[in-house]
């Protein structure tokens, strides 16, 4: 797509993902399935010490009864999954945190029913049935932030590209018409980058278009 003052780049629930809000789906048979049968997947965030090659930091998860679902070398970080209640001591102490784990047990102590309801599908945006109404005067976070004042100073520049990691974003709004940079754009609810479009496009929340749209090049506001 062309680019506008400040092209954005999606990322898509990249922090539900390092939390491990979800679950990890149906999958073959695996090393971390192997080790607990029947039990419930985890994900993980898995640290490793700096240096570490891909294929050591594979090697040290399987034999912990883990699956890599990716690693990031460049920081020494995996994303990885595994049935096996031991995983966490058997990769090391302080090394593996699992956010799903520690809501399942905070459910189980307190009782509350760990089935979230699942949210309502957003339909497609119909560019001509957004609302033309000026709804600048009710941007407030834009006055609380004085973006006033740094708009006087600069509107941005071509070269800069700014990162939404948020609810996915809507190429289609007319407020984001040819800001997207659907090339370096990514989805990533396991912990690794999927680019494909249906990815990072929002499915349940309007929230991250919304941030998009606040990122962009200022311009009329719209619903």
């Amino acid at each position: 797509m062309s680019l506008l003052a400040r092209p954005l780049r999606a990322a898509v629930c990249t922090v539900v993902a390092l939390s491990g809000c979800l679950a990890a789906g149906p999958a073959a048979a695996s090393a971390g399935d192997s080790c607990a049968p029947g039990a419930r997947v985890l994900r993980y965030v898995v640290a490793f010490g700096r240096g570490t090659p891909e294929p050591d930091a594979r090697e040290q998860l399987a034999t912990a009864c883990g699956d890599t679902t990716v690693y990031y070398p460049q920081i020494a970080v995996a994303v990885a999954t595994s049935a096996d209640p031991g995983f966490p001591a058997k990769i090391g102490a302080d090394r593996a945190f699992s956010a799903q784990g520690t809501r399942l047990a905070e459910q189980r102590a307190t009782g509350a029913d760990p089935v979230r309801p699942a949210l309502a599908p957003l339909s497609p945006t119909d560019p001509a049935r957004v609302p033309s109404a000026d709804l600048t005067g009710e941007q407030w976070d834009m006055r609380a932030i004085n973006a006033a004042a740094a708009h006087r100073i600069t509107e941005g520049r071509r070269d800069v590209v700014v990162g939404v990691l948020d609810s996915g974003v809507d190429p289609r709004h007319p407020d984001l018409a040819g800001a997207m940079d659907a090339g370096d754009s990514a989805g990533c609810l396991t912990g690794a980058a999927d680019p494909r479009p249906a990815a990072w496009q929002p499915t349940t929340s309007v929230h991250g278009t919304h941030v998009a749209a606040s990122s962009r090049r200022p311009t009329t506001a719209r619903a």
